[in-house]
């Protein structure tokens, strides 16, 4: 049993004095993508990730490629740019200590929970469009937003969004929005797309261009 321990004891020290911190996983199609893309990146075909060369990665792509986790991408706390467009996410958690974010892409997933960016208060686009999203709440903490993609999501309120004072761009098309309460107050607002939201009236969007006067809306109207 000591002999065992003791074998134990010296091969997570070797691991230690290695300084490899990534953890390569052949059973995991997730830790797979993630450290091919990674490795891409880094230009380093094999060897060991160690924290140094971990933090070395400050953008990162990994598209159309099934994604389910991103868990282990909290290890790349240097990341400025994401995008992981195109897998089959349902949530974002792992992302929620990558506080150096600048740019992050999770349009067409399969996301329903968001929780996991509200701390990502760096941020200055984001794109969420093609997803299943019902709910923009924890987005109201991203002060820093200049462009906002939440494009043919199943959003019905955009409880929240009045407080992104920075935003220049929404794309809110095609979800089942009847209003849009709170975008008014934006000052920096230039362009809000509303079309395919089949409950918002002409008279609606009416009201919200005179509350708008510098801000392009897609389209004028909609409906009747």
């Amino acid at each position: 049993m000591k002999h065992a321990l003791l074998i134990s004891s010296v091969t997570f020290l070797a691991g230690c004095v290695s300084g490899s911190i990534w953890v390569s996983n052949p059973n995991d199609l997730n830790n797979v993508a993630i450290e091919k893309a990674i490795r891409k990146q880094l230009m380093k075909p094999s060897g060991r990730l160690t924290k140094k060369k971990l933090d070395m990665v400050d953008s990162l792509a990994i598209t159309s490629s099934q994604l389910t986790s991103v868990k282990e991408l909290g290890l790349l706390t240097e990341l400025r740019f994401l995008d992981l467009y195109n897998n089959d996410l349902t949530d974002v958690n792992g992302l929620e200590g990558l506080v150096r974010l600048e740019s992050l892409n999770l349009g067409e997933n399969q996301l329903t929970d968001i929780g996991a960016l509200s701390g990502l208060t760096r941020l200055k686009s984001l794109t969420l469009g093609e997803n299943k999203l019902t709910s923009v709440e924890p987005l109201e903490y991203l002060t820093d937003l200049e462009s906002l993609d939440l494009y043919n999501n199943n959003l019905t309120a955009v409880e929240g969004l009045g407080k992104l004072v920075k935003l220049r761009s929404i794309y809110l098309d095609g979800n089942q929005l009847s209003t849009v309460e709170g975008l008014q107050l934006l000052p920096r607002l230039e362009n809000l797309w509303l079309s395919g939201n089949p409950d918002m009236t002409r008279a609606y969007i009416d009201k919200l261009q005179k509350a708008l006067p510098n801000c392009n809306i897609t389209p004028k109207f909609y409906g009747q």
